[in-house]
C-alpha cells in the first residue's frame, strides 16, 4: 500500500464489517479529538473519520492493534489485514509530519559486534509492518537492552488522536526503510544503532554513506547524547512497548540466537544515493 494511498469508500466500508463494535468505539475517540483539534478538522469529511478510526485502532490494545497487525504483516504479508492497513496508510497520510530524530528500544544482542552483525553500518533494511517510534528522547523500559535513534523524514505524529499510544508517538507507514549509520556504545552506556529513513525515491548502494548520512548522523549523534543525559521515564504498559519495541526491519524474535543474526528481511537497493 502506497505512502500515498487514499482509502475509498468500499475500503472504508469493509473496515467498519471488519472491526465490527470496535469501529463505533473507535469513532467515539475520532469525534472528541476532532472537536478539539482544527488541524484534524481541516483534514477532511467523513472519510477522513474513518480513516482516522483505524490509527485509532492501531493504537488499541486489543485485537486490531498495532501489535497484532504488525505480527500479520511480518509474517504472512498481513492477508485478511487489506483494509484496515489501507485505512490506516490513509489515516497517516492525513496527520502531520515528525523530521527529526525519534527514538525506539528493543531486545537485541547487547555486544557491539554481535549488534553490528544483525544491524551493519550501511546495510538497507525494508520494514514490512507499521513501526512506532517517540519524539521524546528521555522515554525509557527497564528491560531495553538497545537504544534505536532514527531521524525521520515522513513519519507521522498521532499523539491528537487519542491517548492511546505512546508519549509523542511518530508512526512510519509499511515497507518504509531504513539505513543503518552506525552502532555506538560502550561498558558505561546502552548500545545504540542509529539510522535514517530513506526517502521513496531514494536509493542506496549499501556499500558506505553518502554527504547526506554524514549530515543525519552528526544530529542523530547528538540527539542520542541528549538522551544519554536525560532522567529516565519509565513506559510500565507491556502492550504498548510490545508495538514500541519491534526493531526496524528485523522479523522472527527480537532478540536473535548467539548462532545467528536476524537480517531476513534486509534488503540493499541497487543505484546511486539520491
Amino acid at each position: 500500500m502506497p505512502p500515498d494511498h487514499r482509502s475509498t469508500e468500499a475500503e472504508r466500508a469493509a473496515l467498519a464489517r471488519l472491526v465490527g463494535e470496535d469501529y463505533e468505539n473507535a469513532l467515539a475517540t475520532v469525534n472528541a479529538a476532532l472537536a478539539m483539534s482544527p488541524v484534524l478538522r481541516g483534514a477532511g469529511g467523513e472519510s477522513a473519520k474513518a480513516d482516522f478510526v483505524a490509527v485509532c485502532l492501531y493504537l488499541a490494545h486489543e485485537g486490531y492493534g498495532g501489535r497484532v497487525l504488525n505480527e500479520a504483516l511480518r509474517s504472512d504479508g498481513g492477508r485478511g489485514w487489506r483494509d484496515l492497513v489501507a485505512c490506516l496508510t490513509s489515516g497517516l497520510r492525513r496527520l502531520p509530519v515528525h523530521r527529526g530524530a525519534t527514538f525506539q528500544q528493543a531486545h537485541l544482542p547487547d555486544d557491539g559486534d554481535r549488534l553490528r552483525e544483525v544491524c551493519p553500518p550501511a546495510e538497507v533494511l525494508d520494514e514490512p509492518g507499521f513501526l512506532s517510534a517517540t519524539a521524546a528522547h528521555d522515554l525509557n523500559t527497564p528491560d531495553a537492552t538497545v537504544d534505536l535513534l532514527i531521524w525521520s523524514t515522513t513519519g507521522r505524529r498521532v499523539g491528537m488522536l487519542g491517548a492511546g499510544g505512546l508519549p509523542e508517538e511518530v508512526v512510519f507507514f509499511s515497507h518504509s526503510r531504513f539505513k543503518v549509520l552506525d552502532v555506538v556504545g560502550g561498558a558505561a552506556t546502552r548500545p545504540a544503532v542509529l539510522a535514517r529513513e530513506l526517502r521513496a525515491n531514494e536509493t542506496s548502494l549499501g556499500i558506505g554513506l553518502d554527504e547526506v548520512d554524514a549530515q543525519v548522523l552528526a544530529r542523530l549523534r547528538r540527539a542520542l547524547g541528549r538522551r544519554q543525559r536525560a532522567t529516565p521515564r519509565e513506559l510500565s504498559e507491556e502492550e504498548t512497548f510490545g508495538r514500541w519495541a519491534a526493531p526496524f526491519g528485523l522479523t522472527g524474535s527480537a532478540m536473535p540466537s548467539s548462532s545467528s543474526t536476524t537480517t531476513a528481511t534486509a534488503t540493499a537497493t541497487a543505484g546511486s544515493a539520491d
